[in-house]
């Protein structure tokens, strides 16, 4: 399907954990985790929460909540296991952080 990306200057990385807002991984049998960074643009102080659902998946978020100053970023992980989805099939629904005590709606698919 997709191999890693390499870049000289900066390594490589599987194409799950590019930092986009939607989540996607491919061929989940058994347990991924995917690996997101947010930066709060804003000037003040701001709390961001991240949850999502998966159907066919226990989904384990680790932090559920960042609080961050102006400017600074946080990092999350998206732990996917593989309950009672049929292989080979695409699932979808998902939150991600939004604005300041905002919970945005996002995509996570896996198949």
């Amino acid at each position: 399907m997709f191999s890693p990306g390499t870049c000289p200057a900066v390594g490589s990385i599987q194409p799950y954990n590019l930092n986009l807002p939607s989540l996607t991984a491919a061929n989940v049998l058994g347990i991924q985790t995917l690996t997101r960074t947010v930066k709060n643009v804003g000037g003040s102080a701001a709390t961001y929460n991240v949850s999502t659902t998966l159907p066919g998946y226990t989904v384990d978020v680790q932090p559920a909540t960042l609080n961050l100053a102006p400017g600074a970023s946080g990092t999350y992980t998206v732990k996917l296991t593989r309950t009672s989805a049929p292989a080979h099939t695409r699932r979808c629904t998902a939150r991600s952080p939004g604005g300041p005590g905002a919970t945005a709606r996002t995509r996570c698919a896996a198949c």
